[in-house]
């Protein structure tokens, strides 16, 4: 039998004392208990007669004040025998309301210690294969990383493009808001000063990616026939854009290990304290690190590995305004007026569009208005 120390340490003590060798106060100081433990502990020792074995077994019949019961403990196993699929907070509610209240970390604990809370089983793993883009602007990498990084901010959002053949990285924002407007904002400035990618490699957010499963439980919609606006975006503009397998980030590394570089190098030393600074700030790093800094792996600087370049030209500033743009459509009423987002706006067409449909290309800042393909009205929502 293995006897923790602290016991035998407590037995040789009791044993000086059955001896007349100290008294109990003494003990007590020896140990550093209370005198009010040292009497319980005491107490053990006379019951065992002696017997270190017995010592070590014996209990103090006090019991603690949360002490399960034996038919409390027994349900908790029963029952996740018998649902062996249900979580921690499940086996806790149940057992909570047919037997007694009991937590879940109580739960947690016993499952644990009975080898309950599930299979041992490896679990699969992935084999990946490094990959790089052979020409620059052949894939494009976006994401975004944030953090309590300013004061001022409870959260800053950092929103990166790196290419993936070069490293470079030729597009990102500090914001305070993960949106999808400001996520076009920062492929809208990519586009205009380098082109149009092959394709666009980003998460599951759900700006890139409809969330919603395989049906609804209401209308038979499927995954396939939803579209988000970035979507959408990418599919005017000829860019093929696809998201890595979810919960997968290792699939996206070169933007995940440049989050981490900009995290030591940048963010523990800028001095900004608003986000124009910090923009102003990252600028001039940005420079730097595409001209500067030499990537470990590629062992050229970004500015240096821009060839091949597979860029498209952008061939007109309408097609850019039209696809980074939100797409909807709004029916005009009798005082030639339409609502969009709580507000309404009156066309100042002569020409009554009453009852027919219009179709609005909107940003934060304006509101472009057409009818049949046909331009109408641009509104100033900063100043309607």
């Amino acid at each position: 039998m293995d006897i923790a120390q602290h016991l035998v340490s407590k037995y040789h003590a009791f044993s000086r004392v059955e001896e007349n060798g100290c008294s109990l106060q003494a003990a007590s100081v020896s140990l550093g208990l209370s005198y009010r433990q040292t009497l319980r502990w005491w107490n053990r020792y006379n019951k065992a007669s002696g017997s270190l074995v017995d010592f070590a077994n014996v209990k103090n019949g006090r019991g603690g004040h949360n002490r399960l019961n034996k038919d409390l403990l027994q349900s908790i196993l029963d029952n996740k025998k018998k649902y062996p699929h249900r979580s921690v907070q499940h086996v806790a509610d149940s057992v909570s309301e047919e037997i007694a209240p009991v937590s879940c970390s109580t739960v947690y604990r016993i499952l644990e210690n009975a080898d309950l809370l599930g299979t041992n089983e490896e679990k699969e793993m992935r084999v990946f294969k490094r990959f790089e883009a052979s020409a620059f602007g052949e894939r494009l990498q976006m994401d975004t990383t944030s953090g309590a990084w300013m004061e001022g901010y409870r959260l800053i959002y950092l929103i990166a493009v790196i290419d993936d053949h070069s490293r470079m990285l030729v597009g990102w924002k500090w914001v305070d808001s993960d949106s999808a407007w400001n996520n076009m904002k920062v492929l809208r400035a990519v586009y205009e000063k380098y082109g149009l990618p092959q394709t666009l490699y980003t998460d599951n957010a759900s700006m890139f990616k409809t969330i919603r499963h395989n049906r609804s439980i209401y209308q038979k919609h499927k995954q396939e026939g939803y579209e988000t606006e970035i979507q959408r975006c990418m599919n005017e503009l000829g860019v093929t854009m696809f998201s890595h397998k979810p919960y997968e980030p290792q699939s996206k590394g070169k933007v995940e290990r440049f989050f981490r570089f900009v995290q030591e190098r940048f963010v523990r030393e800028h001095t900004a304290t608003s986000l124009m600074e910090l923009n102003d700030q990252f600028d001039k790093w940005a420079v730097w690190y595409n001209t500067k800094h030499i990537n470990r792996t590629t062992g050229m600087k970004p500015k240096d590995r821009r060839t091949p370049n597979v860029f498209t030209p952008i061939s007109s500033k309408r097609k850019l305004d039209s696809a980074f743009s939100f797409k909807s459509t709004r029916k005009i009423d009798k005082c030639n007026t339409f609502q969009f987002e709580g507000s309404y706006y009156t066309l100042k067409n002569n020409t009554s569009l009453y009852n027919q449909t219009v179709q609005l290309e909107s940003t934060p800042l304006e509101i472009r208005v057409y009818k049949n393909g046909t331009f109408i009205q641009r509104i100033n929502r900063e100043s309607p």
